[in-house]
């Protein structure tokens, strides 16, 4: 029997957008997961640049983005501890509340195309695997197979074998809003309740 599947989605979310919220929803109807763990990072190890919200702001926006969707739940774990945020450390601690559950579930790392470009150059790329599967979403310019190349040539490049072997390579569609987009005023692809509280709060003024 398949375990369920819980999705575990990364991320800034500063401030969240409309990707933000159908992009899993859709990866979850596509591979069969039951429920998306939204897990807001308090600082991206391979960025180290503080978001422009706060956290508790970020926090606040997120829970307002996904209300609506019973599905959907929010770890706040790297915003609790210190520190850059590791996927592995996280996939740890949730893979222990994943195996406690009844019936106990298996984690499906969602991410983006781009970001499993980068995973040569993640902390403990083998620990992430042991602990969860690997979705990815295709964004342009690749396509499934343009993406397989590529991500072949990432770890040929770094010279070892992938410590990582995506299960699932997934064509969600395209969404081209961005938080960067709605930071500039450029994109309102957020939810109302996030654009209200934007407002109300006075964040991203320039």
């Amino acid at each position: 029997m398949t375990p369920p599947r819980w999705i575990v989605f990364g991320g800034s979310f500063d401030p969240p957008h409309r990707a933000h919220v159908q992009l899993p929803r859709r990866a979850a109807e596509a591979i069969g997961a039951e429920r998306v763990l939204y897990v807001p990072a308090r600082l991206n190890p391979l960025k180290q640049r503080t978001p422009p919200a706060s956290a508790e702001d970020r926090l606040a926006m997120l829970r307002l983005a996904i209300a609506d969707d019973p599905h959907s739940e929010i770890r706040t774990l790297e915003l609790d501890r210190e520190g850059p945020s590791y996927t592995a450390h996280t996939l740890r601690a949730l893979a222990d509340e994943a195996a406690a559950a009844k019936p106990p579930a298996r984690l499906v790392l969602l991410v983006g195309s781009d970001t499993a470009l980068g995973f040569p150059k993640w902390r403990t790329p083998d620990e992430i695997a042991r602990h969860a599967d690997v979705a990815v979403m295709l964004r342009p310019p690749h396509d499934e197979g343009s993406f397989h190349a590529a991500y072949e040539n990432v770890w040929r490049t770094a010279g070892r074998a992938p410590a990582i072997t995506p299960r699932w390579v997934l064509d969600l569609g395209a969404d081209h809003s961005n938080s960067t987009g709605v930071r500039a005023g450029e994109d309102e692809t957020t939810p109302l309740p996030v654009r209200r509280y934007i407002e109300q709060h006075d964040l991203y003024r320039r």
